[in-house]
């Protein structure tokens, strides 16, 4: 019984460490999102392609959002640990 009162603390410390990875990977994502959208729209106005975009685009966008992801899915089997434990 002793396990059952230690454990959801700790699960919750481990929950606040996830939302606080979440909103950092959200950050990085909306930042390398934003480049993005800024090169693009530099090209439709006529601008020169940037010599990083297709990196940008391709390969650290999808990185980034990747991050979101996993540290969503993550936090989402922490709470169903926290509300196992709480039963």
């Amino acid at each position: 019984m002793a396990d059952r009162e230690i454990q959801p603390g700790s699960l919750l410390q481990f929950r606040d460490a996830l939302l606080e990875q979440l909103a950092a990977a959200d950050l990085e994502f909306s930042r390398v999102r934003m480049t993005v959208e800024r090169m693009e729209s530099d090209m439709r106005i006529g601008r020169p392609e940037p010599a990083e975009y297709a990196e940008t685009k391709g390969q650290l966008l999808p990185r980034a959002e990747s991050r979101v992801v996993d540290a969503f899915r993550e936090l989402l089997k922490i709470e169903d640990k926290i509300i196992i434990s709480s039963r």
